[in-house]
Order: C-alpha cells, then structure tokens, then sequence
C-alpha cells in the first residue's frame, strides 16, 4: 500500500500542475439530481469547496466506514458515505489497522457502548442523516495515531468500476480548507497495484 500511495501522490501532483487538468470536465463535480430535488444541503462544502481539494488537497489513505447500499453495485446514483482517512503512514504501511477501526465503527451502529465518546460515532452511523465532518477519533481506538472520521459524497464516475469493490482508497482532503473530502479520481490511481 506504501508504494502505491507514493505512484498516486507522484501521479496527481504531476498532473494537476499541468494546465488543460484545470479545465478538465472529469475532475468537476455535478450535484445528483435527489440532492437538487430535495434542497439536502448537507454536502454543499464538496460542490463549493472542489477547487479547493482539486488545486490544493493532499492524498490521504481511506476505507469506507459505511456507504449507502446502491454504492456497492452498479448504478448511477451518486450517495454520501462515511470513510475513514488518516496521513499517517503507519496506515499506508499496515492499512489493515485502518480497516479494523472502521469495521469496529461499523459493527458498535446502533448500540449502546457505554463510552461516550464512541457512543456518538454509533449513534451517528445509525441515524444515517447526520454529517460529521473531519472528526478526530480517540487513541484508544487508533493505535495512537491521528484517524478521522467524516461524511462524504460518493461520485461513481471517479470509481474505477463504477462502485464501491475496493478495501482501501486515496482520499482527497484539505482540512484547514474545508471540511469536504473526496475520493480521488480513478484516473489519477496507481493502476498497476491493488487497492
């Protein structure tokens, strides 16, 4: 995972210095249709802050926490989900610890663990509706090392099948910019190396 985290930041930083990548239609983001039709502004920071993760965000190791189920087969609906992301390279080196954290996430949904400050994160992922954005996870559940937690928008047309068939991704963020994240187009992936 190290050296395909390296490939991938050699490969995006390169070309996003070059001009024609700045008026490439691949990289911008078009709100779905359901988000437009419901006025839900919850992920209005990834359509206005884009620029900003394209020009200027660092890549990032990711997993998802949880997603919405239409993401994990074929579609077009784009859908929020919920990812882990950190820039610490123990991650890039062992990305397996990464996945253990989400999936103890995922498995406290909807329960009462008796922890505060974990119960938020069950509470959170069991409502579904709510957004968290670029929150610190405790260190007891990170190895000690920074991991954080936040809501995101899932956009298919920068997945290299077009859904959700990945463990671990490169994440976009730029949290002293904004608090929108995003999966990095699969165009810009280390292709030679299983994600």
């Amino acid at each position: 995972m190290k050296e395909a985290m390296l490939k991938t930041r050699e490969i995006y930083y390169r070309e996003r210095k070059k001009l024609r990548f700045h008026f490439s239609s691949y990289t911008k983001l078009q709100k779905p249709n359901w988000m437009l039709q419901s006025k839900d502004d919850r992920f209005e920071s990834t359509y206005r802050d884009q620029k900003v993760l394209i020009r200027e965000g660092r890549i990032a190791v990711a997993c998802i926490v949880q997603a919405n189920s239409l993401l994990f087969e074929q579609g077009k609906d784009n859908c929020p989900a919920v990812m882990l992301f950190s820039e610490d390279t123990f991650f890039e080196e062992q990305p397996e610890k990464l996945k253990s954290i989400a999936s103890k996430l995922f498995r406290i949904k909807g329960v009462s663990c008796g922890d505060e400050e974990i119960q938020m994160f069950a509470d959170i992922l069991a409502d579904e509706k709510v957004t968290l954005f670029n929150y610190e996870i405790p260190d007891k559940l990170t190895y000690g090392k920074k991991v954080f937690f936040t809501t995101f928008m899932v956009h298919r047309e920068h997945l290299p099948n077009g859904y959700i068939d990945f463990d671990y991704f490169p994440a976009l963020i730029c949290p002293e910019k904004t608090e929108a994240s995003i999966i990095l187009p699969a165009k810009y992936w280390a292709s030679e190396i299983e994600w």
